[in-house]
């Protein structure tokens, strides 16, 4: 590459860099503006009654309006950036692959959000007051909890994808998919208890809809290659 050619190419990665630095300040600055009644909407969604929530320190509450901002323009500018940079390379099938991802994550996100925290929290928080202790959550860690495990669904259901790409590359079979069924089911569990904890019933809310996804992945892989046929 010549002296000019890389002047040239160094022009330009900065100023994309300067784009996407820019776009991240207006959307924390925008997320930061609303984080507090982020805040709110989870506590009023998820805290029971007879818990409550507190700052252990003077700047915990505004550390954690910080996080939430940064989390949500990461979240935000990162779909954008792939788009901004594969957006002469869009094809019909990229645009399947793409309708299919914001499903998935669509119904990730609202199983974990109307069905699966709420659940969860208020299943420990009886635990919490059966061992006689008073459920006093840190901001900082209930937040984190509730954003950890949002994230954490919304991947693990993008799953069906990974393994539809695995079988259509050659890469995987679906004959080894059904003959290791069982093995998988059972890292399924091991994988629900490592995430949710110790509860079963938790874990069962996880394994359940982790085993359908499996089984729609079979289907809709076996269905595709006998489209390619």
């Amino acid at each position: 590459m010549e002296l000019k050619d890389f002047f040239r190419f160094s022009i330009i990665i900065r100023r994309k860099l300067i784009y996407f630095v820019l776009l991240f300040v207006v959307l924390f600055l925008g997320f930061f503006q609303v984080s507090g009644f982020i805040i709110e909407k989870i506590r009023q969604d998820f805290l029971p009654h007879s818990a409550k929530l507190i700052a252990t320190g003077m700047l915990e509450t505004i550390m954690v309006e910080i996080q939430i901002a940064a989390i949500l323009s990461l979240v935000v500018l990162g779909p954008v950036s792939a788009l901004f940079y594969f957006r002469k390379r869009i094809s019909k099938n990229t645009i399947i692959w793409s309708i299919s991802s914001i499903i998935l994550l669509i119904i990730g996100f609202s199983f974990t959000y109307f069905f699966f925290l709420p659940t969860t929290i208020n299943v420990l928080t009886l635990l919490t007051i059966d061992a006689s202790v008073s459920p006093y959550y840190s901001i900082n860690k209930f937040i984190f909890f509730t954003f950890f495990t949002i994230i954490i669904f919304c991947l693990i259901f993008q799953m069906p994808l990974l393994i539809v790409w695995l079988v259509l590359r050659g890469i995987i079979d679906i004959k080894t998919l059904k003959q290791k069924r069982r093995h998988f089911y059972v890292a399924i569990f091991v994988i629900a208890a490592v995430v949710t904890g110790p509860t079963a019933l938790t874990q069962i809310l996880l394994a359940v809809p982790l085993i359908f996804l499996y089984e729609l992945s079979i289907f809709v892989s076996g269905y595709l290659l006998k489209l390619r046929k």
